[in-house]
């Protein structure tokens, strides 16, 4: 199972190659280049996007640039690879410190080793416009409570609208359900992840691409009002 999931936008590593995190590339053929949403976590994931490139005839495509979910060790771990490799790298100002920095928030704890930090990371605002091409952009949504910075993104062009969630939200086993990002974070927040999920209800994102298991090819305000429903009914188990 190896996915183009729309034209130009490839899974490259994660639920179907048995990798725990997804890693997305968005292709710009006419530029020889991708831009990567996250990173996945080590060198395995980093020979997976390297062998699904190649399955694709894109091993010879520049990295441009990555943007990051979130500072957590999973997403953000090859970020500085990549850096040195002449991408330039993306995260939400609220985590931005600590992909640089490889504090607690990176949940180096979990993974009993050392985060391998960026030199730089490009700060991003809640409502910020990335541009990515003539007819493609990024739009940037603060989505706190997971951790302080978690950041969704929508891409907009290439036909699509598709929103990049990382751990702020995935879709459940049964059709129709939400699943939220674990609370492991020191800057996790219920009330935060409420409100972010809130106003995530009204975008129009025709799909979800989350950070771990499969994608949502549906609206992704339907996931986000089940979202909502499941923090309101089952509260006790996502308060801080």
């Amino acid at each position: 199972e190896i996915m183009m999931i729309f034209p130009d936008i490839y899974l490259l590593s994660g639920f179907p190659f048995q990798l725990h995190q997804n890693v997305y590339g968005i292709d710009f053929p006419e530029e020889n280049r991708m831009v990567l949403i996250d990173t996945g976590l080590d060198e395995t994931d980093r020979r997976q996007i390297q062998e699904t490139m190649k399955i694709w005839g894109l091993e010879k495509r520049r990295i441009s640039d990555v943007f990051l979910t979130h500072a957590h060790f999973d997403h953000a771990g090859n970020a500085f690879w990549f850096e040195k490799n002449g991408a330039r790298i993306w995260a939400g100002e609220a985590d931005a410190a600590s992909i640089e920095n490889g504090d607690e928030h990176t949940i180096a704890f979990a993974y009993g080793k050392k985060f391998p930090v960026c030199q730089k990371v490009e700060r991003l605002k809640d409502g910020e416009k990335i541009s990515l091409s003539d007819s493609c952009e990024l739009i940037c949504f603060h989505t706190p409570g997971h951790t302080a910075g978690s950041m969704c993104y929508e891409l907009v062009g290439k036909g699509e609208k598709v929103l990049f969630t990382g751990d702020f939200m995935q879709a459940g086993e049964e059709d129709g359900s939400a699943r939220l990002g674990i609370r492991v974070d020191p800057g996790y927040s219920y009330k935060e992840y409420l409100s972010a999920v809130r106003k995530m209800m009204k975008v129009e994102s025709k799909a979800v691409l989350p950070g771990h298991f499969r994608p949502y090819l549906k609206p992704a305000s339907w996931l986000m009002q089940a979202a909502y429903r499941e923090m309101l009914v089952n509260r006790e188990k996502y308060k801080d």
